[in-house]
């Protein structure tokens, strides 16, 4: 009851992360959580999916009304099987471009519309077309893509945390620099050099960057 009502950790923004028709539902609840006086600073989009004969209603106006700074990371090798045309990544990008909403696509041709998932190869059969580039580079990229996004519009979302909260934020950026792009790059990013980062990137398969 609370939550939905925008009274969880009020001082702290909301930031939301969505893949397929979960990124469908982020757009819904941002905009819920902006008219309940929330500030929501930016969202990560994976493959994002809108209406489709299951569900016939698109959230696309309301993401052209939205005004949130959003990073969309897109699977090409799809061809339209869980991600219809008109209805994929490509139409949430132009919707933000029309609406000159700040914005950054990450487009992997090759990459398959499930890979995005942690376990994909537990599942018996993958339902949408497979893509031929590695899940963990493919993984690899969408973590680097939102955690890079995210410190580059809300740098002080940490700063809000408990001390020992931040303590702990602080040791696993601290491990994760040693290993991980996006560990890496904590802290360096902002709106002037985010694409530039990621652009300058061996991601081990091709990557198509547009903002």
């Amino acid at each position: 009851g609370d939550q939905a009502e925008g009274d969880f950790l009020p001082s702290v923004p909301l930031i939301f992360v969505g893949h397929s028709r979960g990124a469908k539902l982020s757009i819904k609840t941002a905009a819920a959580m902006k008219k309940a006086g929330r500030k929501v600073p930016c969202m990560v989009l994976f493959d994002p999916v809108d209406a489709t004969q299951w569900e016939s209603e698109s959230v696309l106006p309301t993401l052209a009304k939205l005004g949130v700074p959003t990073a969309i990371v897109g699977a090409g090798a799809d061809e339209g099987g869980c991600a219809p045309r008109g209805a994929d990544y490509e139409a949430f990008y132009q919707t933000l471009e029309d609406s000159a909403t700040p914005r950054m696509l990450a487009e992997v041709g090759r990459a398959g519309h499930m890979q995005f998932l942690d376990a994909r190869k537990a599942m018996m059969l993958d339902p949408c077309t497979v893509g031929a580039v590695d899940d963990s580079s493919l993984r690899e990229l969408a973590l680097s893509v939102t955690t890079t996004w995210v410190s580059s519009l809300s740098p002080t979302v940490v700063a809000r945390f408990p001390a020992d909260e931040q303590e702990a934020v602080v040791r696993e950026q601290a491990r994760l620099s040693k290993q991980r792009f996006y560990g890496k790059v904590a802290g360096r990013a902002t709106s002037a050099n985010v694409m530039e980062l990621l652009e300058g990137e061996d991601w081990g398969m091709e990557v198509a960057w547009s903002s």
